[in-house]
């Protein structure tokens, strides 16, 4: 098994993309952890990150039509 930091090929960003767009697609960790072959810990931890990324858009976004509201 690889972890995050061996794969040097793709960047982080990319592999939580492709990691979500599977999940979005019904494939489960275990399946994406062989495919990519990663751990799932390595695949819970890219999850983990897109979402807390994807939050953080969330309110820069409200944020932003706040202030343009106001």
């Amino acid at each position: 098994m690889k972890t995050l930091e061996q794969c040097q090929v793709l960047e982080i960003a990319d592999l939580e993309r492709i990691v979500v767009s599977q999940l979005l697609k019904g494939i489960s960790l275990a399946e994406i952890s062989i495919n990519m072959g990663l751990s799932e810990r390595s695949v819970k931890k890219l999850v983990e990150n897109a979402n807390r990324k994807m939050k953080t858009a969330e309110i820069r976004n409200l944020t932003k039509d706040l202030n343009e509201y106001n």
